[in-house]
């Protein structure tokens, strides 16, 4: 899932930031769970607005809530970011 939401978020940086943005991605451990975001900035806007469908972030969202995790995405800074939180669960022996 992780991994999923990176590529979306990369995919999405691709289709409307423009050249040149900047991309930050920050994994974090925390209290019984995980955190991944993706944040970009500086892009310049030339060829952005490329075809969407525009359901990439819903579907995170939905597939993140399914697995009891939340995800945020929206403008910040001069760009765009996403940020989900995945619960983890202890394995037993």
């Amino acid at each position: 899932m992780l991994y999923r939401v990176v590529r979306e978020a990369f995919t999405n940086v691709a289709k409307h930031a423009g050249g040149e943005p900047r991309v930050t991605v920050r994994l974090a451990w925390a209290s019984g769970g995980v955190e991944v975001s993706v944040v970009d900035r500086g892009g310049d806007g030339v060829d952005a607005g490329l075809p969407s469908s525009g359901f990439g972030l819903t579907s995170m969202a939905e597939r993140a809530a399914l697995k009891g995790g939340r995800l945020r995405a929206g403008h910040c800074d001069g760009g765009f970011a996403v940020h989900l939180w995945l619960p983890v669960r202890k394995r037993t022996p």
